[in-house]
């Protein structure tokens, strides 16, 4: 039985697989995901398992489509749309949840939970071309927030090049670099496919991407390939059932499934400090003594947002009530309604934390402390708002 985060993952995959069947798109499961779909055994419990593998030729094409479904609560993240994006992929997302992982700070504009969606490539045969792509991807990530890679002289001066390049624009940078790629790494026919990064590494043939067949996983079918041992072989070698049962969940993510990243990130203003001390924890070999101290901090500080979010969807469903009430002017039993939401509000203050319900919620809340001479707590709700957005801007 999957918990709420694995159906949320599981939810991303169907709509994956709905999206690609629609645009006529080349996907496959990742080795680990086919290995749980052959084996029965559900949807991963580590939720960075959640991958998928798409032929390059499709890649921006299945961009654009995944940018133009308006669902809602969702959004497609890659170097073409992020300053800070690390690697050359796709992040398929649901905005509603959190997965914020301290591996990697502000790497991601959506912390959230998500499918990686990989290509698969060739190299062009043009050895210049092909370095020349290689440097510009190696001084890219390079310069990303992760703080656990640990980078050779090569990588440091890729990245002084790539960081000179970028004067003009993070983002265009980014933008151009992902677009040079895009072009450069179609398929040939004959030539292994590449996949590599933070997921599933591999050689592959033309063949495990275009034969393929179904399998379900959770209920639903996804596409694997047809020679699935050949395939588990490529990513894993000879011993790829028991490297495949690794799952483990990463003690260093933070995942919930009813705080919305941007929120919990809205709360965490000094990330990129946070990402330098971690770094200097993690050279001098004191990363999982004091690392998992400020794991801890994350995670009772979610725990403490969960309660929040809970009060705010109870003031949130009496929106009607409350909008009626303000209407006629009452505004003492408009503080009954408020009382739970208002002593949250008290106790957070003191962490400088500020939750709201949506922006006319929050104005009448507001207008009822006015009315009520909660002058005070007025004051101090101002001012930690105000304080949060000069944090965000930095």
């Amino acid at each position: 039985m999957m918990n709420q985060e694995q159906e949320i993952l599981h939810t991303l995959l169907r709509e994956l697989d709905q999206i690609c069947r629609n645009n006529n798109l080349r996907y496959i499961l990742s080795p680990r995901l086919a290995y749980n779909a052959v084996n029965g055994l559900g949807m991963p419990a580590n939720l960075m398992y959640g991958m998928i593998m798409v032929a390059e030729s499709d890649m921006e094409r299945l961009r654009l489509a995944l940018s133009s479904t308006g669902l809602p609560d969702r959004a497609v993240e890659s170097m073409a749309d992020s300053d800070r994006f690390p690697g050359f992929y796709l992040r398929y997302v649901d905005r509603s949840t959190l997965c914020y992982r301290l591996s990697y700070g502000r790497s991601f504009r959506y912390p959230c939970l998500g499918i990686n969606i990989y290509p698969m490539y060739s190299l062009k045969k043009n050895p210049v071309s092909r370095m020349t792509d290689r440097f510009l991807e190696r001084g890219w990530l390079s310069l990303q927030d992760t703080y656990q890679s640990v980078f050779s002289w090569k990588d440091y001066a890729a990245g002084a090049v790539v960081w000179l390049m970028g004067l003009r624009g993070r983002a265009r940078l980014g933008k151009s670099i992902y677009y040079r790629l895009v072009e450069n790494r179609r398929e040939l026919p004959g030539s292994l496919l590449f996949c590599e990064g933070s997921g599933p590494g591999g050689r592959f043939s033309h063949e495990m991407i275009a034969a393929r067949t179904e399998v379900e996983l959770e209920g639903w079918p996804f596409f694997i390939p047809r020679d699935y041992g050949d395939y588990m072989e490529a990513a894993y070698g000879a011993r790829a059932g028991k490297k495949a049962k690794i799952q483990t969940p990463s003690w260093s993510v933070v995942t919930s499934a009813c705080v919305k990243g941007e929120e919990f990130i809205y709360q965490i203003p000094d990330t990129s400090g946070i990402v330098r001390k971690r770094r200097a924890l993690y050279l001098r070999g004191e990363q999982i003594r004091q690392g998992r101290e400020y794991v801890d901090e994350c995670w009772e500080l979610l725990r403490y947002l969960e309660k929040g979010q809970n009060i705010v969807n109870i003031v949130q469903r009496q929106k009607r009530r409350i909008r009626n009430l303000w209407h006629d002017g009452d505004y003492r039993r408009l503080e009954r309604v408020y009382r739970e939401y208002h002593e949250f509000v008290k106790d957070s203050l003191s962490r400088n934390i500020l939750l709201r319900p949506d922006q006319e919620l929050y104005e009448i809340y507001l207008d009822m402390l006015r009315h009520t001479g909660s002058f005070g707590w007025l004051k101090r709700i101002l001012a930690v708002s105000e304080s949060q957005k000069t944090a965000s801007g930095q």
